[in-house]
């Protein structure tokens, strides 16, 4: 036999393995399900163990509970909803915000949403089945867990705004002393089990390292203003960069836009404008994309540098020169911004505030030093 028909009927005898194997764990699985339903469904034979309910006695002390669950997130929630079910109500909830949630209250920036499909994401015993996405977002999962919360009665357990600062246990008395402090106040809880419930992500971790972000959609640059505002608080914003040809497709212009980028002008200037508005936030002009045309590449970039970018995208080595000579302040610009600015301190020094007259034909105001300044910026 040749060694390509061995070849082909290893193959085959692959297959078929693969098939037999895979209908035998179907069938496997399915006659497993079949019993299952049969004796614990139809024969209720487990019926007595899934009623049973926790003989609690409740403590006549105020503060003395059979179990203290740190956090109201959607492990501290579930918990109390299974404790209730097993027929006792004598917990408590301790929550260090105003608000339940965990991690779905203390997350909060743009585009929050979980990792996990929303059908996954939530109660087995609580289906919901109006999620509006595949994947949650924040609002919705927040929403969801106030449904359940209210649903099962868990919101009088809960003492808000309240943080546990020391849990210590109480080897005579066989129980824990949970030390908590609210409005300055220090208290002591007193609990036979203690259930961590806070999440490793309810302290929200922002990134310190991203000297830049994209605008490249017709939202992002609606919205670029509070963008910038809530980044700018996060970490330290050095840049603004204009996705041009992400920005054409949402927008829908047809085809590729013109060589001189026409139908871009308002998108880059607002850019331009907008990253004024801040201090670090350096506007970064688009990507020429036809990297053979030089010609090209210098008038826009020149372009780009005269409207007031800083700085532009490139994608080959050759574009690389071209654009750094665009962008880079003149000898005599250099020259020029050093004089005004020893002349303007000249000035102010010896006459006081106000415009003077630079090199007997221009007058110089704030606006002018401000160039000035600028230029030289670009040479650090």
């Amino acid at each position: 036999m040749e060694k390509g028909s061995w070849d082909k009927y290893r193959m085959l005898l692959l297959l078929v393995t693969a098939y037999v194997v895979m209908c035998i764990t179907v069938i496997i699985g399915f006659t497993g399900q079949f019993f299952y339903w049969l004796i614990f469904d139809v024969c209720n034979f487990n019926k007595e163990g899934s009623n049973r309910k926790l003989n609690v006695t409740k403590s006549s002390k105020p503060n003395e509970y059979y179990t203290l669950i740190v956090g109201s997130g959607f492990s501290g929630l579930g918990v109390a909803i299974k404790l209730r079910e097993l027929g006792t109500d004598n917990f408590i909830i301790i929550e260090r915000n105003a608000h339940i949630g965990g991690t779905w209250y203390a997350n909060t920036y743009p585009g929050c949403t979980c990792d996990v499909p929303s059908n996954l994401y939530s109660f087995s015993f609580e289906p919901n089945p109006n999620w509006s996405h595949f994947f949650g977002r924040q609002p919705e999962i927040g929403q969801y867990l106030e449904h359940c919360t209210d649903k099962y009665d868990i919101r009088r357990h809960i003492k808000f705004s309240t943080t546990v600062t020391k849990m210590k246990w109480l080897d005579d008395k066989q129980l824990w002393e949970v030390t908590t402090q609210s409005n300055g106040e220090e208290n002591h809880i007193y609990a036979k089990f203690i259930m961590s419930c806070h999440g490793p992500l309810s302290n929200a971790s922002f990134p310190k390292d991203i000297p830049v972000i994209y605008c490249e959609s017709a939202r992002s640059l609606a919205d670029l203003r509070s963008i910038l505002t809530t980044a700018s608080s996060l970490f330290s914003l050095q840049g603004v960069v204009f996705g041009s040809d992400d920005f054409s497709a949402d927008v829908g212009i047809n085809g590729r836009y013109s060589p001189e980028a026409f139908e871009l002008t308002y998108a880059r200037q607002k850019i331009i404008t907008t990253c004024r508005l801040f201090e670090n936030a350096q506007p970064i002009d688009m990507v020429y994309i036809n990297f053979k045309d030089l010609d090209g590449l210098k008038k826009q970039s020149e372009q780009g540098a005269a409207w007031g970018f800083t700085g532009k995208q490139v994608i080959h080595p050759q574009q690389v020169p071209i654009v750094q000579a665009a962008f880079s302040p003149s000898v005599s610009s250099i020259a020029w911004a050093k004089e005004l600015i020893e002349a303007y301190d000249k000035h102010e020094k010896e006459e006081g505030k106000g415009a003077f007259t630079f090199r007997g034909q221009t007058m110089v105001d704030k606006p002018l030093l401000r160039k000035a300044r600028s230029i030289l910026n670009m040479t650090r």
